[in-house]
């Protein structure tokens, strides 16, 4: 079923990648025809503004360089002298004929002298062209290339703004320069004059735009507006010494977008339309597959889910069997086979009266009708011997009765759990919370205590418990025969201390065990394994009567010298782990530490006592030597 919900994702996934991929290039060749339709709209409108920019230039270039030309026949009046003649009556003629001049004038060595007409223009006579800021640099342009040249559009020194067409005039056999003929166009007027007023009118947008020549700046000679130009066409329009740019653009922008929306999701209809035919295609196809894969599917169903249950079973490290209402094993995992000894087609059919004694057998044919009875969880703890390897393990058992469809009892499925190391770690933690109790009732005990033989006590009694430490004294060393005095004890039931001969010396038996050697060698002793070690031979009858297995001998001093011992029992193997030897250590050493604290308090006492007599017997001399 796993593989069918699969393979039906993968054609599923399939089907709409197929739609997917079908729209997506519907959609790419919607939009190329969409995209080629508007470049060819847009090609269209930029042909036909250039169609029309050209035009502007034309009539713009047209009049500027028909009243340009004038410069020509009004310089060829000047005489080799300088005089010229008739030249009120020709410009006075010449502003009838082209009302977009302004005013012709004359500027010997550059200084303008004649104008015409005067009026209105009286503030020009005596301006220098050479030394205006305003004109200087296009002036002196003009001189120097000896051409006709246009600058400006200029702001006039009479307060309008004008076009100037500066003519250098050279006389004589050295080309001697004369001054400038100069013929000022009338501006904005210039360009109302073509056809750069209808642009607007026909929804475009204009500027007409100059490098300054003196500042280098782009300069906005005229527009149709303040808004920027989106992408426009431009045309030059030369004119002698000066080069002006007309931008013009459309005001709605290059494309049309009410008609690009509509196109655009004809588009999207027409591909989503292609992308679904084609997953509806490939749906119908990957159905009829799906269906022959479906009839083989669930004929190995049944097969594949066998072989998963009992790969599970073998899998799982926890011991698992299944038994009939009658207590016959119906089946089990390895761990099981291992539990028995046996192989599960040697357990099937077979009942624990087979395999275990009667008395275990019986154990577990009880727990079995208790769960089945109960209808419910039947937990237990069991020690039981594994019979491939012989070792022990505590397991934790759970026992549920198992149902068929219609609630009838077919028998009762175990699954038995190895905590064995769970057992040890939550002994362990136990243990140390105990030694952590006795640390602090030893630390009360030497505030308390008024007396080494009270503390002694006091810490035998605190260290001792039935599920770690079950027996602990204390022994003082006898400095002339070496011996070891036991002085506190708690927990000696049987009498273990009763006559025990302990020393510190190592050339006799009784010195050479745990507590002897630990005060000799001055460092604790850990003995794991009580019974069999060679150095406790000595005391290993009473051993095995108390029920020792490991014990502990720590040192204890005075003042940086061994004054005793502390020893503790437990019945457990190996029950010195390093945390429980820091603790035991640290109890050692408070125990030092009181010692320490006793001989002081007892020193200050005889020495206070001594006082009060020096003091009596001064007194009493004193008295003496009065009478």
């Amino acid at each position: 079923m796993t593989t069918l919900s699969s393979l039906s994702n993968t054609y599923r996934k399939k089907e709409w990648i197929a739609g997917i991929f079908v729209f997506l290039i519907s959609a790419i060749l919607s939009a190329s025809v969409i995209w080629h339709l508007d470049s060819m709209h847009v090609n269209e409108m930029k042909h036909k503004i250039k169609d029309l920019a050209n035009e502007n230039v034309f009539h713009l270039n047209k009049n500027i360089d028909q009243i340009m030309a004038l410069s020509y026949p009004i310089a060829s009046t000047v005489h080799k002298n300088g005089n010229m003649d008739d030249f009120d009556f020709i410009a006075e003629k010449l502003l009838v004929s082209y009302p977009l001049i302004s005013e012709i004038a004359l500027a010997p060595e550059g200084i303008i002298k004649h104008v015409i007409p005067l009026r209105g223009n009286e503030k020009a006579l005596g301006l220098n062209l050479f030394i205006d800021p305003k004109q200087q640099t296009e002036a002196l342009i003009a001189r120097q290339s000896g051409k006709l040249t246009l600058a400006g559009p200029l702001r006039l020194v009479q307060g309008r703004e004008g076009l100037v067409s500066r003519f250098p005039v050279f006389i004589g056999e050295d080309k001697k320069f004369y001054g400038f003929v100069l013929i000022v166009i009338r501006f904005p007027e210039i360009l109302q004059s073509n056809t750069l007023r209808n642009l607007t009118k026909n929804g475009y947008l204009y500027t007409i735009t100059r490098i300054h020549p003196k500042t280098k700046q782009l300069q906005t000679i005229a527009s149709s507006g303040t808004e920027a130009l989106d992408h426009p066409v431009k045309t030059l329009i030369a004119f002698p010494n000066a080069q002006w740019v007309l931008s013009i653009a459309p005001i709605d922008g290059w494309h049309n977008h009410w008609l690009f929306a509509l196109e655009s999701a004809l588009g999207l209809l027409i591909s989503f339309l292609m992308g679904y035919v084609a997953k509806q295609y490939l749906e119908v196809q990957n159905h009829r597959r799906l269906l022959e894969i479906r009839v083989q599917e669930r004929t190995s169903e049944i097969l594949e889910t066998k072989n998963h249950l009992h790969t599970l079973l073998d899998t799982i490290p926890d011991l698992i069997w299944l038994k009939n209402r009658d207590g016959i094993y119906l089946l089990c995992n390895p761990m099981f086979e291992r539990f028995f000894g046996a192989k599960e087609e040697e357990i099937i059919g077979k009942s624990d009266y087979d395999f275990v004694d009667k008395e275990l057998a019986d154990f577990f044919r009880k727990n079995d009708r208790l769960a089945m009875e109960s209808a419910a969880l039947s937990i237990n703890e069991e020690w039981v011997s594994f019979a491939d390897d012989g070792h022990r393990a505590l397991l934790e058992t759970i026992k549920t009765p198992m149902l068929d469809e219609k609630g009838n009892l077919l028998g009762v499925l175990g699954i038995a759990r190895d905590i064995t190391e769970r057992n040890k770690h939550e002994e362990r933690i136990e243990q140390l919370s105990h030694l952590y109790a006795a640390l602090s009732h030893c630390n009360k005990a030497i505030v308390r205590s008024s007396t080494p033989e009270e503390l002694f006590q006091e810490v035998c009694k605190g260290i001792v418990s039935d599920n770690s430490i079950i027996m602990a004294w204390i022994g003082l060393v006898d400095p002339k025969t070496h011996l070891v005095r036991p002085v506190a004890s708690f927990g000696d039931i049987h009498d273990y201390l009763e006559g025990i001969e302990i020393s510190t010396l190592a050339d006799t038996a009784s010195g050479r065990g745990p507590t002897g050697t630990s005060i000799r060698e001055n460092h604790p002793y850990w003995c794991q394994d009580f019974l069999n070690e060679t150095s406790t031979s000595h005391w290993h009858e009473r051993a095995k009567i108390a029920g020792w297995k490991a014990s502990a001998a720590l040192p204890f001093h005075l003042y940086g010298e061994v004054v005793g011992a502390f020893t503790v029992y437990s019945h457990k193997l190996n029950a010195f782990d390093p945390s429980s030897q820091e603790l035991l250590i640290e109890m050692a050493m408070d125990i030092s530490f009181a010692m320490e604290n006793f001989d002081r308090e007892t020193n200050r006492t005889i020495s206070e006592a001594r006082l009060h007599q020096t003091e009596q017997l001064l007194e009493e001399m004193s008295a003496v030597a009065h009478i």
